[in-house]
């Protein structure tokens, strides 16, 4: 074979030929903006919970501690750890 198939031009493209998967993703019932709408709706409504900043609070104590490991923490790690506790309390 003589020269490369891109300048023979033996190589062609899909480019007006849409994928059997995003023809797939464009049915989708999740990808509807009415879906994605329910979904954030969702999502707000779960973060409002208490339970849900409670947990996320408490992770976020975690994390600190974690992040002192091997060594005692700083007054301001003391600090963020009673706000954060005194927000659980007040939850």
């Amino acid at each position: 074979m003589n020269g490369s198939p891109v300048k023979m031009g033996t190589i062609q493209g899909t480019a007006g030929h849409a994928s059997a998967l995003k023809k797939k993703q464009d049915t989708d019932p999740r990808n509807t903006s009415e879906a994605k709408e329910r979904a954030k709706k969702r999502i707000k409504e779960l973060e409002n919970r208490p339970d849900y900043k409670k947990n996320e609070l408490l992770g976020t104590i975690s994390d600190i501690k974690f992040g002192a490991e091997g060594r005692s923490l700083t007054d301001s790690e003391k600090k963020q750890i009673a706000d954060l506790e005194a927000q659980i309390a007040a939850l």
